[in-house]
């Protein structure tokens, strides 16, 4: 892993997962390169039993993804910072560009910001200004904003008082102490 990094716990508990985009370069994560904070961001998919992210090849129902209303926990201590819950998911293969981010929750925690993104409309059960645990859950995974699929997409950056998001500083991030990269 690079240095400085963030350990978080990580956001998913049930089931087995896979990192669909994510990495330290741009080869390995080529997606998270658009905007400063998402350097390191992974997308993070759930398995069925069969080893597949869905039932059959690019279903049309949103319940055929392993990972769709997979429940989401805090990664870490700290305060709900902002909060998005209104954004409908989108029929699978479609994209929205105008909700980068769809339904998220934005975490502070200490010096570190944590983004969850990509939540089902209506999920989210923290508000700004809110304080959570480490494992505290905070919504579902959906299909909202420029996304095709459901998954999570988690990134961390600096929380400095200058520092704006989406434009901070990344921060690479491990979970129990493993730096995940695409097909971990």
């Amino acid at each position: 892993p690079p240095r400085g990094v963030a350990e978080l716990r990580f956001p998913l508990k049930e089931g087995a997962y896979a990192v669909l985009q994510g990495g330290g370069s741009v080869v390995l994560n080529p997606f998270h390169r658009w905007f400063p904070s998402d350097k390191y961001a992974l997308d993070l998919v759930r398995i069925n039993a069969s080893g597949n992210r869905a039932r059959g090849i690019a279903p049309a129902r949103l319940t055929d993804y392993a990972s769709f209303h997979v429940s989401v926990y805090s990664p870490c201590t700290g305060m709900c910072e902002e909060v998005r819950g209104n954004v409908p998911d989108n029929v699978p293969g479609d994209t929205d560009p105008q909700h980068r981010t769809g339904n998220y929750v934005l975490l502070r925690c200490g010096a570190l910001r944590v983004l969850l993104a990509h939540l089902a409309r209506g999920s989210v059960v923290v508000s700004p200004g809110e304080e959570v645990d480490v494992g505290q859950f905070i919504g579902r995974i959906g299909n909202s904003g420029n996304t095709s699929e459901p998954h999570l997409h988690v990134s961390a950056m600096t929380a400095g008082p200058g520092d704006s998001w989406p434009n901070a500083e990344a921060v690479p991030l491990t979970f129990d102490g493993h730096f995940l990269t695409i097909n971990d």
